[in-house]
């Protein structure tokens, strides 16, 4: 009998075919309850929805009514008057035979087997790479990753959070820049490039990697020359270089943008999955997703498992095909009510936490505030609140939506407050990044000088100089 249980698919990467489903299917041996309440728990609000379809459609005794589709009651009425009463025997005998055909059983396995993110399928490797005691931190290391494959948190940042020593996280990162795609795991495009570059026997694969280690500056601003003084070659070598330069990744994420083992692509492009509402009596939250389903177990399914199991005399394999379909039906709903559950309780600790700014949705007041805070307020795992918030968006009051994220990046209000400085600022006398970091200080913000630059250098992208040249 196959296992009827979803895999945690952020384990395990992309394989093909039936070797695939068969690895996948050995390694849900452990605890597949608690592999589908984590599953459920990860899915956004239109995974949700498509994973309910897929197994209503494949359990018969789960019955999975979209509300929001749902039909009239006269239309019901109607189509109960031309259909013969239902016994549910025929299903049995329709899934009667899969016992004795496995390759075409339908199961959650099957369905989860869709081309991996970026994610997964650099967590699939680097779980294979790091040491068993690191494991945990492997998981906190890759959710800091962006969509262009990019770590966006510093060690230093990650060790608090995952409340870890920063040389661990530090050799939780060298051994992640190590996977596939080339490049994954850099914290910008400089470091991106020479992570693809390092490995390079040949000359001009060496070549490339100088350009970019010891003359980045003068590449950034197209000054080739000086690139061949510095590295003593002449302008035909350099432009050959530059040639295998631009054969690389720049951003490693990009592959996997477009895909989904849930096929985003034909789904709306924003769905929240929490939403924030102001009414008179204070602030709501609603958890997007399971309530437009009606969820409950087949009659018929839940009769024939009692009769089954009271009848010795009973077929042991109907017996036991009944009871899979039972099991499973019942362990969905209950993972459904328990993502429910989580979400709220996570939703309700930001509101306390982030009140401000949820109520206004103003970045200027996003406060410092990490997973593991919210992880004790709600009394739960840091992993738990990690996988719950994971790729999941949350609806303002102001109608604006974010992701999740968004809650645990209160640079996002130094980066506002930088961006309203250079906005205001005159063009004929621009600020320099001494003022922005001295302006910064009287808010009582310490930021040095080169991480105002890098601030800036993703807002405008130009110095002072430069913009006043504009």
């Amino acid at each position: 009998m196959w296992n009827a249980y979803p895999v945690a698919a952020e384990r395990w990467g992309h394989r093909q075919g039936q070797e695939q489903r068969q690895e996948l299917r050995q390694r849900l041996g452990t605890d597949p309850r608690l592999v589908l309440s984590a599953h459920v728990l990860e899915a956004t609000r239109t995974e949700l929805a498509d994973l309910i379809r897929q197994e209503a459609a494949a359990n018969p005794a789960l019955e999975a009514i979209d509300l929001e589709d749902a039909p009239t009651d006269e239309e019901i009425f109607r189509k109960l008057e031309l259909e013969t009463p239902y016994t549910g025997e025929d299903e049995v005998e329709a899934y009667r035979s899969q016992i004795n055909n496995p390759d075409e059983q339908s199961s959650w396995i099957d369905f989860l087997a869709a081309p991996p993110s970026l994610k997964e399928h650099v967590l699939a490797q680097l779980l294979g790479l790091v040491p068993v005691r690191l494991a945990p931190l492997a998981h906190t290391v890759v959710d800091c990753l962006g969509s262009k494959g990019y770590l966006e948190v510093p060690p230093e940042e990650i060790a608090l959070e995952a409340d870890a020593p920063v040389e661990d996280v530090r050799e939780v990162v060298q051994l992640l820049q190590t996977c596939d795609p080339p490049g994954v795991g850099a914290y910008d495009l400089r470091e991106c490039l020479l992570i693809q570059l390092r490995d390079r026997k040949d000359d001009l694969g060496r070549l490339a990697y100088q350009m970019v280690d010891r003359c980045w500056r003068n590449l950034r601003t197209l000054r080739f020359d000086k690139v061949a003084t510095t590295l003593k070659v002449d302008r035909e070598t350099v432009s050959e270089a530059l040639q295998e330069l631009s054969s690389l990744t720049p951003y490693p994420g990009e592959a996997f943008a477009s895909r989904s083992r849930f096929h985003r692509e034909a789904l709306p492009a924003i769905a929240p999955d929490v939403i924030y509402r102001r009414t008179r009596n204070g602030m709501t939250i609603e958890v997007v997703g399971a309530e437009s389903w009606c969820l409950r177990l087949s009659r018929w399914y839940a009769e024939q498992f009692r009769k089954l199991r009271k009848d010795p005399n009973a077929d042991p394999e109907e017996r036991k095909l009944v009871e899979v379909f039972v099991r499973r039906a019942l362990d969905l709903i209950r993972s459904v009510k328990q993502r429910q559950r989580t979400l709220y309780s996570i939703s309700e600790a930001l509101l306390k936490a982030q009140f401000a700014f949820i109520n206004t949705g103003d970045y200027l007041l996003l406060k410092p505030l990490m997973r593991k805070e919210i992880a004790k307020a709600c009394g739960m795992h840091l992993a738990t609140v990690s996988r719950a918030t994971s790729n999941k968006m949350v609806q303002l009051p102001t109608g604006e939506t974010i992701p999740f994220e968004v809650f645990f990046q209160h640079k996002l209000r130094v980066q506002k407050i930088i961006e309203g400085m250079l906005a205001a600022e005159d063009p004929n006398d621009p600020l320099t990044d001494a003022e922005i970091s001295a302006r910064l200080k009287e808010m009582g913000i310490k930021l040095a000088r080169r991480t105002v630059a890098k601030y800036r250098e993703r807002i405008v992208g130009v110095g002072s100089r430069r913009r006043r040249m504009a």
